[in-house]
């Protein structure tokens, strides 16, 4: 999740590059479709460079580049096909490409950022997954094996963790967890996206991770909206391509929301006011740039705000996450050891006599 441009990074990586290489090489003025065609020799033979490629003889045959872009719905997200269309029909394009590939860039560095968070305790997760996997299946069937050569009574807990081993569920259930961190550091190390539908809420809702993620909904926000608003779309239009920048269906339904009722006549501050989703600060530096104009440069200076704020907040949440992972772990495996251990200090009271 990148930014304005909801997509898997290598994507964004690709268009990022493209969108530098126009807007550099139109600083000389050259035809486009000689600009495409010299991104097309300058980069390794792949699916972009064929679809840019396409474009190129499009453009060439006289088609402007948004309906070049618009040949390929599936390489190129819409808003980028829009604001693209925006820049053309107001002589604005070369600057327009401009903002867009800063705003590119700084997604990637975004995504850099969260991968290198997650590496570390994705790491130490599985790790420990397989160490406490190691212990149920190949360690634990060991002294279930010597016990039950005894024939006598073996204490409750030694008992109670044998016979849920023995059953797999203590296995099943220690797997189906461990998948939970493991499948979220896994897709934000990989850039990989997750549709949050009735979760959505649920997510931002979260004790202390749900006041990082709100904050991370809202750099994005305020970012992609100043972007729209740089290139002079409509402050309705904007929001409604804000839409698909998250996948998280209840933030969509919040600027659903705010959309319509901005139509209707509502000022974007009181419907930022009356959203929970967005801090209450915000909605009084909104309203007041809406007052005074410069609502675009207001929200450049919410979204570097938050932006420090959230990658704060994933800072604390790694520190936190390490140690307390480790320290439930351990428990569960100083309880397990406890269970396989207690019997041998009580060892010749177990052997029957003969």
């Amino acid at each position: 999740m990148i930014g304005l441009f909801n997509s898997v990074p290598r994507r964004i990586e690709d268009i990022a590059l493209l969108t530098r290489h126009i807007s550099g090489a139109m600083k000389a003025r050259a035809p486009m479709h000689e600009i495409l065609r010299s991104y097309v020799a300058d980069c390794e033979p792949g699916k972009m460079t064929r679809v840019v490629n396409e474009m190129a003889g499009d453009v060439e045959a006289g088609t402007s580049l948004a309906d070049a872009l618009d040949k390929h719905i599936l390489t190129f997200p819409a808003s980028f096909r829009r604001l693209v269309r925006v820049g053309e029909q107001s002589r604005t394009l070369e600057g327009t490409l401009e903002q867009l590939a800063v705003s590119l860039e700084e997604g990637l560095k975004s995504y850099e950022f969260f991968r290198r968070v997650a590496i570390y305790p994705l790491f130490v997760t599985i790790l420990i997954w397989l160490d406490v996997m190691f212990i149920l299946i190949y360690i634990l069937p060991k002294f279930d094996d010597i016990f039950s050569g005894l024939g006598a009574q073996l204490p409750y807990m030694t008992e109670l963790w044998l016979g849920l081993n023995h059953s797999n569920v203590v296995p099943i259930i220690f797997t189906l967890l461990m998948l939970i961190p493991i499948a979220m550091l896994t897709g934000t190390a990989l850039g990989l996206r997750f549709r949050l539908t009735g979760s959505g809420r649920f997510m931002l809702q979260l004790p202390f991770a749900g006041v990082v993620l709100r904050r991370m909904e809202t750099a994005r926000f305020t970012k992609n909206l100043a972007l729209l608003l740089d290139v002079n779309l409509p402050l309705s239009e904007a929001l409604g391509l804000l839409v698909d920048s998250t996948d998280n269906a209840y933030v969509q339904s919040a600027i659903r929301d705010l959309q319509r009722r901005y139509e209707s006549g509502e000022k974007l501050g009181g419907l930022i006011a009356g959203q929970p989703l967005f801090p209450a600060g915000m909605a009084v530096i909104i309203a007041s740039a809406e007052d005074r104009g410069g609502l675009a440069q207001a929200l450049h200076g919410l979204s570097k705000f938050y932006q420090e704020r959230t990658a704060h907040g994933l800072a604390v949440i790694r520190e936190i996450f390490e140690p307390v992972l480790l320290v439930l772990v351990g428990l569960m495996i100083a309880m397990l050891l406890l269970a396989m251990y207690l019997p041998l200090f009580t060892l010749p009271g177990l052997i029957p006599s003969s």
